[in-house]
Protein backbone atom coordinates (compact mmCIF):
# COMPACT_ATOMS: atom_id res chain seq x y z
CA UNK A 1 0.00 0.00 0.00
CA UNK A 2 1.24 3.51 -0.77
CA UNK A 3 0.65 6.17 1.83
CA UNK A 4 0.39 9.91 1.85
CA UNK A 5 1.37 12.04 4.82
CA UNK A 6 -1.04 11.64 7.70
CA UNK A 7 -2.53 8.36 6.43
CA UNK A 8 -2.31 5.03 8.22
CA UNK A 9 -2.42 1.49 6.85
CA UNK A 10 -4.66 -1.44 7.61
CA UNK A 11 -3.26 -4.14 9.88
CA UNK A 12 -2.84 -6.59 7.00
CA UNK A 13 -0.93 -4.15 4.77
CA UNK A 14 2.57 -5.20 5.73
CA UNK A 15 4.37 -3.65 2.76
CA UNK A 16 4.22 0.12 2.75
CA UNK A 17 5.36 2.51 0.04
CA UNK A 18 6.25 5.98 1.29
CA UNK A 19 7.80 8.79 -0.74
CA UNK A 20 9.46 10.07 2.45
CA UNK A 21 10.55 8.38 5.65
CA UNK A 22 8.95 11.32 7.50
CA UNK A 23 5.55 9.93 6.45
CA UNK A 24 5.82 6.58 8.24
CA UNK A 25 5.40 7.60 11.88
CA UNK A 26 1.75 6.51 11.91
CA UNK A 27 1.91 3.34 9.80
CA UNK A 28 2.30 1.06 12.79
CA UNK A 29 4.96 -1.48 13.74
CA UNK A 30 6.14 -4.52 11.81
CA UNK A 31 5.93 -2.87 8.38
CA UNK A 32 8.30 -3.47 5.46
CA UNK A 33 8.82 -0.01 4.03
CA UNK A 34 9.92 0.82 0.49
CA UNK A 35 10.90 4.43 0.85
CA UNK A 36 11.94 7.26 -1.47
CA UNK A 37 14.23 8.89 1.10
CA UNK A 38 18.01 8.79 1.21
CA UNK A 39 19.62 6.12 3.36
CA UNK A 40 21.35 8.49 5.76
CA UNK A 41 21.37 8.54 9.54
CA UNK A 42 18.40 10.92 9.83
CA UNK A 43 16.25 8.55 7.78
CA UNK A 44 17.39 5.57 9.84
CA UNK A 45 16.36 7.23 13.09
CA UNK A 46 12.92 8.00 11.65
CA UNK A 47 12.61 4.32 10.74
CA UNK A 48 13.68 3.28 14.24
CA UNK A 49 11.15 5.58 15.83
CA UNK A 50 8.40 4.08 13.67
CA UNK A 51 9.35 0.51 14.62
CA UNK A 52 9.70 -0.81 11.07
CA UNK A 53 10.45 -4.47 10.45
CA UNK A 54 12.67 -3.66 7.46
CA UNK A 55 13.24 -0.79 5.05
CA UNK A 56 14.69 0.10 1.66
CA UNK A 57 16.02 3.60 0.89
CA UNK A 58 17.70 5.32 -2.07
CA UNK A 59 21.51 5.38 -1.89
CA UNK A 60 21.64 9.06 -2.98
CA UNK A 61 24.87 8.39 -4.88
CA UNK A 62 26.44 7.36 -1.54
CA UNK A 63 28.12 10.77 -1.34
CA UNK A 64 30.52 12.37 1.10
CA UNK A 65 31.62 10.01 3.89
CA UNK A 66 29.12 7.45 2.52
CA UNK A 67 26.37 9.48 4.18
CA UNK A 68 23.77 8.26 1.71
CA UNK A 69 23.98 4.71 3.06
CA UNK A 70 25.18 5.30 6.64
CA UNK A 71 21.69 4.66 7.98
CA UNK A 72 22.13 0.98 7.17
CA UNK A 73 24.75 0.83 9.92
CA UNK A 74 22.38 2.49 12.39
CA UNK A 75 19.66 -0.05 11.65
CA UNK A 76 22.16 -2.92 11.82
CA UNK A 77 22.84 -1.99 15.45
CA UNK A 78 19.18 -2.82 16.13
CA UNK A 79 19.05 -5.97 13.99
CA UNK A 80 16.75 -4.43 11.38
CA UNK A 81 17.23 -5.53 7.75
CA UNK A 82 17.92 -2.50 5.57
CA UNK A 83 19.05 -1.83 2.04
CA UNK A 84 19.32 0.89 -0.56
CA UNK A 85 18.50 0.96 -4.24
CA UNK A 86 20.91 2.41 -6.77
CA UNK A 87 19.97 6.01 -7.48
CA UNK A 88 20.55 5.27 -11.19
CA UNK A 89 17.74 2.70 -11.07
CA UNK A 90 15.27 4.80 -9.05
CA UNK A 91 14.63 8.54 -8.84
CA UNK A 92 14.97 9.64 -5.22
CA UNK A 93 11.84 10.91 -3.50
CA UNK A 94 9.54 8.36 -5.13
CA UNK A 95 8.40 5.17 -3.42
CA UNK A 96 7.23 3.65 -6.68
CA UNK A 97 10.68 4.24 -8.15
CA UNK A 98 12.26 2.58 -5.11
CA UNK A 99 9.92 -0.39 -5.46
CA UNK A 100 11.11 -0.84 -9.05
CA UNK A 101 14.77 -0.19 -8.24
CA UNK A 102 17.76 -2.49 -7.92
CA UNK A 103 19.47 -3.10 -4.60
CA UNK A 104 22.90 -1.47 -4.32
CA UNK A 105 23.85 -1.92 -0.65
CA UNK A 106 22.59 -4.14 2.19
CA UNK A 107 23.41 -4.38 5.87
CA UNK A 108 24.56 -7.70 7.37
CA UNK A 109 21.13 -8.49 8.78
CA UNK A 110 19.56 -8.16 5.34
CA UNK A 111 22.38 -10.20 3.82
CA UNK A 112 21.71 -12.98 6.34
CA UNK A 113 18.21 -13.26 4.86
CA UNK A 114 19.65 -13.81 1.39
CA UNK A 115 19.40 -10.26 0.10
CA UNK A 116 22.22 -9.28 -2.24
CA UNK A 117 23.06 -6.25 -4.40
CA UNK A 118 21.46 -6.56 -7.82
CA UNK A 119 18.21 -7.97 -6.47
CA UNK A 120 15.00 -5.96 -6.75
CA UNK A 121 13.40 -4.11 -3.86
CA UNK A 122 10.44 -6.49 -4.23
CA UNK A 123 12.78 -9.46 -3.71
CA UNK A 124 14.08 -7.75 -0.55
CA UNK A 125 10.52 -7.54 0.79
CA UNK A 126 9.86 -11.17 -0.11
CA UNK A 127 13.00 -12.30 1.71
CA UNK A 128 12.01 -10.40 4.85
CA UNK A 129 8.46 -11.77 4.76
CA UNK A 130 9.72 -15.31 4.35
CA UNK A 131 12.12 -14.98 7.30
CA UNK A 132 10.09 -12.95 9.77
CA UNK A 133 8.96 -15.26 12.49
CA UNK A 134 10.07 -13.18 15.43
CA UNK A 135 8.68 -9.97 16.85
CA UNK A 136 9.68 -6.61 15.51
CA UNK A 137 11.76 -4.58 17.96
CA UNK A 138 9.92 -1.92 19.91
CA UNK A 139 10.26 1.57 18.46
CA UNK A 140 13.64 2.91 19.57
CA UNK A 141 14.32 6.27 21.12
CA UNK A 142 16.21 8.47 18.70
CA UNK A 143 19.78 9.28 19.66
CA UNK A 144 19.90 12.14 17.20
CA UNK A 145 20.77 15.60 18.36
CA UNK A 146 18.42 18.52 17.67
CA UNK A 147 17.92 18.52 13.92
CA UNK A 148 17.09 22.21 13.57
CA UNK A 149 19.47 24.99 14.47
CA UNK A 150 19.62 28.75 14.02
CA UNK A 151 23.02 29.25 12.41
CA UNK A 152 22.92 33.01 11.97
CA UNK A 153 20.65 35.51 13.70
CA UNK A 154 20.04 39.02 12.51
CA UNK A 155 18.00 40.82 9.87
CA UNK A 156 18.10 37.70 7.69
CA UNK A 157 18.13 34.52 9.73
CA UNK A 158 19.82 31.34 8.52
CA UNK A 159 18.33 28.03 9.66
CA UNK A 160 19.86 24.55 9.38
CA UNK A 161 17.18 21.85 9.10
CA UNK A 162 18.33 18.26 8.66
CA UNK A 163 15.01 17.51 6.95
CA UNK A 164 12.95 19.84 4.78
CA UNK A 165 9.90 18.41 6.57
CA UNK A 166 10.88 20.59 9.55
CA UNK A 167 10.28 23.80 7.61
CA UNK A 168 7.24 25.80 8.78
CA UNK A 169 5.87 29.31 8.46
CA UNK A 170 8.38 30.21 11.17
CA UNK A 171 10.95 30.04 8.40
CA UNK A 172 9.21 32.48 6.07
CA UNK A 173 11.59 35.20 4.82
CA UNK A 174 14.62 33.32 6.14
CA UNK A 175 17.38 31.24 4.55
CA UNK A 176 16.64 27.54 4.97
CA UNK A 177 19.60 25.17 4.61
CA UNK A 178 18.49 21.55 4.58
CA UNK A 179 20.05 18.10 4.50
CA UNK A 180 17.25 16.87 2.24
CA UNK A 181 17.43 15.86 -1.40
CA UNK A 182 16.29 18.27 -4.12
CA UNK A 183 13.51 16.15 -5.66
CA UNK A 184 9.78 16.64 -5.12
CA UNK A 185 8.12 13.85 -3.14
CA UNK A 186 6.28 11.68 -5.60
CA UNK A 187 6.48 14.56 -8.07
CA UNK A 188 4.05 16.68 -6.05
CA UNK A 189 4.78 20.45 -6.28
CA UNK A 190 3.33 21.13 -2.85
CA UNK A 191 6.16 19.11 -1.30
CA UNK A 192 8.83 21.58 -2.45
CA UNK A 193 8.98 23.60 0.78
CA UNK A 194 6.43 24.44 3.47
CA UNK A 195 7.71 27.97 3.95
CA UNK A 196 8.04 31.15 1.91
CA UNK A 197 11.80 31.23 2.39
CA UNK A 198 14.18 33.84 1.00
CA UNK A 199 16.55 31.05 -0.09
CA UNK A 200 16.48 27.26 0.19
CA UNK A 201 19.39 24.84 -0.09
CA UNK A 202 19.21 21.09 -0.78
CA UNK A 203 21.48 18.13 -1.65
CA UNK A 204 21.43 16.94 -5.28
CA UNK A 205 21.65 13.26 -4.20
CA UNK A 206 23.78 12.43 -7.22
CA UNK A 207 21.94 14.48 -9.79
CA UNK A 208 20.63 11.76 -12.13
CA UNK A 209 17.66 13.98 -13.02
CA UNK A 210 17.19 17.74 -12.71
CA UNK A 211 16.41 18.84 -9.13
CA UNK A 212 12.65 19.36 -9.36
CA UNK A 213 12.23 21.32 -6.12
CA UNK A 214 14.33 24.11 -7.64
CA UNK A 215 11.97 24.60 -10.57
CA UNK A 216 8.88 24.76 -8.38
CA UNK A 217 10.56 27.26 -6.06
CA UNK A 218 11.56 29.31 -9.10
CA UNK A 219 7.86 29.66 -9.91
CA UNK A 220 7.41 31.03 -6.38
CA UNK A 221 10.33 33.42 -6.96
CA UNK A 222 12.26 31.69 -4.18
CA UNK A 223 15.99 31.33 -4.74
CA UNK A 224 17.01 27.67 -4.45
CA UNK A 225 20.22 25.73 -4.99
CA UNK A 226 21.43 22.15 -4.64
CA UNK A 227 24.87 21.07 -3.49
CA UNK A 228 26.78 18.10 -4.84
CA UNK A 229 26.32 14.90 -2.84
CA UNK A 230 30.08 14.41 -3.01
CA UNK A 231 30.63 17.76 -1.26
CA UNK A 232 28.24 17.49 1.71
CA UNK A 233 26.76 14.71 3.82
CA UNK A 234 23.14 14.22 2.84
CA UNK A 235 20.80 14.43 5.82
CA UNK A 236 23.09 16.86 7.66
CA UNK A 237 22.23 20.52 7.20
CA UNK A 238 25.39 21.69 8.95
CA UNK A 239 27.45 19.84 6.34
CA UNK A 240 25.36 21.40 3.57
CA UNK A 241 26.12 24.83 4.99
CA UNK A 242 29.80 24.45 5.85
CA UNK A 243 30.97 22.06 3.11
CA UNK A 244 28.43 22.17 0.29
CA UNK A 245 29.42 23.21 -3.22
CA UNK A 246 26.61 24.32 -5.53
CA UNK A 247 25.87 21.91 -8.37
CA UNK A 248 22.57 23.42 -9.54
CA UNK A 249 20.73 26.72 -9.08
CA UNK A 250 17.37 28.00 -10.24
CA UNK A 251 17.01 31.23 -12.21
CA UNK A 252 16.04 33.23 -9.13
CA UNK A 253 19.21 32.12 -7.33
CA UNK A 254 21.43 32.79 -10.33
CA UNK A 255 20.00 36.30 -10.61
CA UNK A 256 20.84 36.65 -6.93
CA UNK A 257 24.52 35.76 -7.44
CA UNK A 258 24.60 31.96 -7.18
CA UNK A 259 26.75 29.96 -9.57
CA UNK A 260 27.71 26.32 -10.03
CA UNK A 261 30.97 25.55 -8.24
CA UNK A 262 30.42 28.24 -5.60
CA UNK A 263 30.55 27.29 -1.92
CA UNK A 264 27.15 27.60 -0.27
CA UNK A 265 28.59 29.37 2.77
CA UNK A 266 30.05 32.05 0.48
CA UNK A 267 26.80 32.50 -1.43
CA UNK A 268 24.81 32.81 1.78
CA UNK A 269 27.30 35.34 3.16
CA UNK A 270 26.74 37.49 0.07
CA UNK A 271 22.95 37.27 0.39
CA UNK A 272 23.05 38.08 4.11
CA UNK A 273 25.47 40.94 3.51
CA UNK A 274 23.26 42.53 0.88
CA UNK A 275 20.23 42.15 3.11
CA UNK A 276 22.05 43.87 5.97
CA UNK A 277 23.07 46.75 3.71
CA UNK A 278 19.50 47.13 2.49
CA UNK A 279 18.11 46.93 6.01
CA UNK A 280 15.94 43.91 5.20
CA UNK A 281 14.00 42.54 8.14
Amino acid sequence: MQIKEGETTAADDRRVLADSVTQIATVGRDRIVLCGSHGGRYSAHCALAAGVAAIVFNDAAVGLDQAGIDGLNVLEEHGIPAATVDRKSAVIGSATETAAGRISFVNPTARSLGVEPGMSAAEFAEAVEAASAGATPEPALSEMQESRQLILDGPLRVWALDSVSLATREHDATIVVTGSHAQLLGGHPESALNAAARLAVFNDAGGVVAPSRLDVLDERETAAVAVAAASARIGEASSTYHEGVISAANSTAMADGASVGMRVVDYIAQVVGRAAEAGVS
